[in-house]
C-alpha cells in the first residue's frame, strides 16, 4: 500500500495529522494511518498509550474550525497494531486547522488560496459569485447593445420570439 489522495500514513500522532484531517475533510474524505512508516511498513516498536485515542479525539477537535470530530479505531496492519482514523467529507466547508486551511491534492496537503476558500465556503451554501452584486457597477455599465445581441442568438437558436426589452430579459435571467 502507498499514500495517495485518501491515505496518509503518519509514524506518529502530531499536527501533521491534524493539518491531514482538516486537509481530507476540504475534499472527498481518506483515512490516516498512525503507527506506519512513509514505505506503508508497520512501525516495529509503536506503542500506544491507555488515553491516547481519547487525548488524540480532543486535540482535533479543539484545533480545528469547525470542530472535525472523526472515527479513531486500533486496527491490525500487517501483523501489528496501528490506529486508524478515517475522516468524511466535511459538510460545512472549509475546515482550518490553527487558522490555516488545507485540501488534499493526490497524496499531499496544499494550503487554499483566498480565492479556493471563497468558492468553498459558496459550494457548501448551494450558491455562487453570480448572486453577488458587484458594487462598482451598475445598470448604466451594461452594453444593452450586446444583450440584444445576445436575445437575437437565443431566438435563432431555439426559433422562437423573445418579446421582453433587454432590462427586462436580464432581470428575469437574475
Amino acid at each position: 500500500m502507498k499514500e495517495t489522495q485518501y491515505i496518509e500514513f503518519k509514524s506518529a500522532f502530531n499536527d501533521s495529522v491534524i493539518e491531514t484531517i482538516t486537509a481530507f475533510a476540504n475534499v472527498k474524505g481518506g483515512k490516516v494511518l498512525i503507527g506506519v512508516d512513509d514505505k506503508g511498513q508497520a512501525i516495529k516498536n509503536y506503542t500506544l498509550g491507555k488515553e491516547s485515542i481519547q487525548k488524540w479525539m480532543n486535540e482535533i477537535k479543539q484545533k480545528t474550525q469547525p470542530a472535525i470530530i472523526p472515527d479513531i479505531e486500533e486496527v491490525q496492519y500487517k501483523g501489528k497494531t496501528i490506529v486508524e482514523i478515517n475522516v468524511q467529507e466535511f459538510p460545512i466547508k472549509p475546515v482550518a486547522f490553527k487558522g490555516r486551511y488545507y485540501k488534499r491534492i493526490q497524496n499531499s496537503n496544499h494550503l487554499m488560496s483566498v480565492e479556493e476558500l471563497s468558492n468553498e465556503h459558496l459550494k457548501t451554501i448551494n450558491s455562487s459569485w453570480d448572486f453577488y452584486a458587484d458594487p462598482n457597477h451598475t445598470i448604466n455599465d451594461i452594453s444593452i447593445k450586446k444583450v440584444k445581441a445576445y436575445i437575437r442568438k437565443i431566438e435563432q437558436h431555439t426559433e422562437k420570439s423573445i418579446d421582453i426589452s433587454p432590462l427586462e430579459f436580464l432581470s428575469k435571467l437574475e
